[in-house]
């Protein structure tokens, strides 16, 4: 055996004068994975699902215990799901989790569970054992409804990244703080407000270092996120109305306060129906915002109109805004007509909105330097852009215009747009044609629009038609 085919066996093995005269040689074919620091080995066996990390306890005596210093826990008992599965199999799982939060060393670092119906009312136990191990990043995703203890969730001095993905209902107490959380992500969940002090100054999360916070379908009463450092703020609501059984009458008017100075994006959507988003101070200047507001009923129209341009009011000072319209929200009379000036907006993506709607925004944002046009307008009146005088922008500013899903009835808008951009430097139109039998027609749509004389000489006009078929 050559000298480069020698290893050093584990230092149990070592004589304690050994020194490099005379080193001992062992066979290169020895386990060298074995004689790794237990919690190294733990470390390794994280990166296998928790189920399997444990059967590596039969590989030897050395390796019964390997298993209980690993620290990443992956649970999933939605494997199971079966047709032909027992109670009994999801009660073996229960005594899996049982066992392993309860030989696991003292501290973990991540955590994620995925439950079906059969062990979702162990979460109670088990949530308290897992945080007792002062994990850092928890997951929990549940399939069904249940009522979730909050005393031990919103005061824990160890988790960074917190993931609830559970169709449940939580009181969570007055006094609250997750001094290390960064990233909060809340789904399905319903926070009761029924506690008086709540029902007075509404619910109030105190998150000193947090950057990230997305909810999704989560019903709140009124709630302030403390969050000085909160860097991306994502909030969706249900987008249906009537709004599920388990909503009560304290939940029915929705007024979320975010304390922060430091968002740089916003994402919303949902009906506007239920409340209220305020900022404090409203976003800043560099934030990007993107929008889809929804309404479900024709006669709440104008009330939801009023919500969206209070909204408008908090973002005003964004740079970059998408903003898309469902249903009859479109529609609403002088919906953007006192919408507010947005003096920073350099980048607007507009989705179904009326000419009407997309002159308003034009004509309040001086600064524009590029427009996204996707299926944003309505059917066009020609004589409408007779009447119109051509926005600031369009004169002096707006250099980048873009129209997907473009159709013969937006011809005129092209022409307004290629006729009074001062400064334009690239106009890319496309369309998606059913049937290539139609392409000829749109051909001469094409010709037509290449025809149009440009105020900006230096302006490059693309147009591309693309077939399902």
């Amino acid at each position: 055996m050559s000298q480069d085919d020698a290893v050093v066996v584990g230092p149990s093995d070592v004589p304690e004068n050994d020194s490099s005269e005379n080193q001992i040689i062992v066979d290169s074919d020895l386990d060298k994975i074995s004689y790794l620091p237990i919690e190294v080995l733990g470390h390794i066996l994280s990166f296998l699902v928790t189920k399997e990390a444990i059967r590596t306890s039969v590989l030897s005596k050395r390796w019964i215990d390997n298993w209980t210093f690993i620290d990443n826990i992956v649970l999933d008992d939605t494997l199971l799901y079966s047709v032909n599965r027992s109670n009994t199999v999801y009660r073996h799982f229960g005594n899996l989790v049982n066992r392993v939060l309860r030989r696991t060393n003292s501290s973990i670092r991540s955590c994620s569970l995925n439950l079906s119906a059969h062990n979702t009312h162990h979460l109670n136990s088990w949530i308290p054992a897992i945080l007792e191990k002062r994990v850092q990043n928890l997951c929990i995703r549940a399939a069904s409804y249940i009522v979730l203890s909050p005393c031990f969730l919103f005061d824990c001095n160890s988790l960074v990244e917190l993931m609830l993905d559970i169709d449940c209902t939580v009181k969570v107490p007055a006094s609250n703080c997750l001094p290390k959380l960064q990233i909060l992500r809340l789904y399905r969940i319903t926070f009761d407000c029924s506690s008086s002090s709540a029902e007075v100054r509404g619910l109030v999360l105190c998150l000193p270092v947090l950057k990230v916070f997305d909810s999704r379908q989560c019903i709140w009463h009124y709630v302030t996120i403390e969050a000085p450092l909160l860097e991306s703020f994502h909030l969706e609501f249900y987008n249906y109305w009537p709004l599920p059984y388990y909503v009560t009458h304290n939940c029915s008017l929705v007024i979320v306060k975010v304390c922060s100075s430091r968002v740089a994006k916003f994402f919303y959507r949902g009906h506007l129906m239920e409340g209220f988003i305020i900022f404090d101070p409203p976003l800043v200047h560099n934030a990007s915002a993107d929008l889809l507001l929804e309404t479900c009923r024709e006669e709440d129209v104008q009330h939801a109109a009023n919500h969206a341009r209070a909204l408008l009011a908090q973002i005003q000072e964004v740079e970059c805004l998408k903003l898309a319209f469902r249903q009859h929200l479109v529609y609403a009379k002088d919906f953007l007509a006192n919408a507010p000036v947005f003096r920073r907006l350099t980048s607007l993506q507009l989705d179904k909105v009326t000419v009407e709607a997309l002159f308003d925004l034009l004509n309040k944002s001086p600064n524009l330097n590029t427009l996204v046009l996707n299926d944003a307008t309505t059917a066009i009146d020609q004589d409408l852009f007779a009447s119109q005088m051509a926005p600031p922008c369009l004169l002096f500013s707006l250099k980048v215009v873009l129209i997907r899903e473009f159709e013969p009835v937006h011809l005129h808008l092209a022409k307004f747009v290629i006729e009074k951009a001062g400064v334009l430097e690239h106009m890319a139109i496309s369309t998606v044609m059913l049937w290539r039998r139609l392409v000829p027609a749109m051909q001469n749509i094409k010709d037509e629009l290449f025809s149009f004389s440009k105020y900006s000489t230096n302006a490059l006009i693309e147009f591309s038609i693309n077939t399902n078929d």
